[in-house]
């Protein structure tokens, strides 16, 4: 077996956060995106007394491919749903299709046609904006036949 990727070799943290900064001026790019970064074989207290939720999800996500059964502290919602995730990736072919099939709603069809319908308006504005620009409209009327802001109307030349 290969030898585990480890950053921080030795240190008991596994859980990192990283945000993304400019280079030069280590300006935050933005507060709210983080990488989460879990460096399992730092995980030391998986199934012992002491253990949290995040100690044994992360000793689960790393011997989950070598397990049998399910073993004790492994139990709750999050654990439920790790499993399910790792049972439905082992199907194969049609019974994948079936799954995925299965699993699609009539609120993500609508969702789906709704996005499509979008694209088609916003294509139809566009062309009818390069129309009027080839007839010689100005750009305020364009704007306002259209709906399209002016700057966006200009860059469709």
């Amino acid at each position: 077996m290969a030898s585990a990727f480890s950053v921080h070799k030795g240190s008991d943290q596994f859980l990192f956060r990283y945000n993304l900064q400019e280079k030069s001026s280590h300006e935050e790019m933005i507060e709210c995106l983080q990488f989460l970064f879990l460096e399992l074989p730092n995980c030391k207290k998986a199934l012992t007394p002491e253990a949290t939720v995040l100690d044994n999800f992360c000793y689960a996500l790393q011997n989950i491919s070598r397990m049998e059964k399910r073993p004790a502290g492994l139990e709750g919602e999050i654990f439920d749903l790790l499993f399910k995730s790792a049972e439905i990736s082992t199907f194969a072919g049609s019974e994948r299709e079936k799954y995925f099939e299965d699993m699609t709603t009539k609120e993500d069809i609508k969702r789906m046609i709704a996005f499509a319908e979008d694209k088609g308006i916003e294509k139809a504005e566009k062309d009818m904006a390069i129309k009027m620009m080839e007839k010689g409209f100005d750009w305020e009327t364009i704007s306002e036949l259209t709906g399209l802001p002016i700057p966006a109307i200009q860059a469709l030349k």
